[in-house]
């Protein structure tokens, strides 16, 4: 998602209602992630995740 606005649209009208009323702490940390991954690729940086790996003993 390249816009933290088409992301707060794609959310739905509940977040969209949340959002407008500053009330939208359930949603802080979407919209926190997206604008941050916004500034990396805009200042040319590299974008990573993590992935946890399960290690399943028998």
């Amino acid at each position: 998602m390249n816009d933290t606005g088409f992301l707060v649209a794609m959310l739905g009208k509940e977040a969209q209602k949340a959002f407008v009323l500053n009330q939208f702490d359930s949603y802080k940390g979407a919209l926190f992630e997206n604008a941050c991954a916004q500034a990396f690729v805009k200042n040319a940086k590299p974008l990573y995740f993590f992935k946890k790996r399960y290690f399943f003993r028998d």
